[in-house]
This record gives structure tokens, sequence and C-alpha cells, in this order.
């Protein structure tokens, strides 16, 4: 468990000092005259481009925890693509384990984009379903009841 804690204070100091960076741009920028100041509306992507550019990673195709096709959300801190319902139970889970975000209803920074695509479904669960097989709670498919999917995504983050 230590080692998943690492990953996960690894991910995200990563992306706060990214964070920090942009926000010390925007504060220089802020000084200078107002059209210099929409630096980011040219380099940031799409919605629709980033539901495309997560979805083509290896894995992201599908739901990280169900394998329900054709994700529309995201886990930033995890970095997984989510079907709704998992989502859902992402985001009862708190956002000290998962930050839940729409990759069709929400903007995208590039950082973040990137992140994402570095990470994805299949390098996270090899590492969160390492010891699958000494689980107590097996993998849900889609269309399983809800109950059964917050069992296994409870035992695998929590």
């Amino acid at each position: 468990q230590a080692w998943i804690l690492a990953v996960q204070s690894s991910i995200a100091t990563a992306f706060n000092e990214r964070r920090e960076d942009n926000y010390s741009k925007t504060e220089r920028s802020a000084t200078m005259s107002p059209g210099v100041f929409d630096f980011a509306a040219e380099a940031r992507p799409g919605k629709e481009q980033a539901l495309e550019q997560v979805q083509s990673i290896p894995g992201n195709a599908q739901c990280c925890d169900c394998n329900e096709p054709q994700p529309e959300w995201a886990s930033i801190n995890l970095g997984i693509t989510l079907c709704i319902e998992c989502s859902g139970i992402h985001r009862s889970l708190g956002v000290h384990f998962s930050k839940v975000r729409s990759l069709t209803l929400d903007s995208w920074e590039p950082e973040l984009l990137k992140l994402m695509c570095e990470l994805g479904n299949k390098n996270i669960n090899q590492i969160y379903e390492a010891r699958i097989e000494e689980m107590t709670v097996k993998k849900p498919h889609p269309g399983q009841h809800r109950q059964e999917k917050e069992a296994w995504i409870r035992a695998k983050y929590v």
C-alpha cells in the first residue's frame, strides 16, 4: 500500500508543480497588455479533441473499473477513464482518492491531458490490480449492479 501512496503523491506533486508554473505565467502576464493575457486559449485543446486523445491511449477506450466501452469521464489524479456509473462511485470516495472530470463537458489543460495520456488505464491497472487474485471482490463487467461496482472500486483504491 505504501508504494501506491508514493505513486499517487508523485502524480499530485507533478500536477501541482505544473499548475503553480502556469499560475506564475498568468500572474506575470496580467501586468502586461490585455491582449497578452490570453496565452492559454490557443494551446488548450477542444473538448472533443480531449475525449479522442485520451480514449486513443491503449486501454482507455473502456472504463478502467468495469470495461464499459467509450467512457466519457476521467479521474485526473489517477489518470484513468471511467464510465458514468463508476465516475459517480469515484466521486463518492472523495477527492483525496479520486478527482473526477468529464472528458466532454470540462476544459482540459494541455499538461493534464499529457498526464492522462502517460498514465492510462492499462498502466494504472497493472499497479492497482497487481494482486487481483488476493482480492475478495471480483472485477465487475458492464451492466453489473452498482453495488458490485462500488465494492470493487472500494477494494481496489481505498
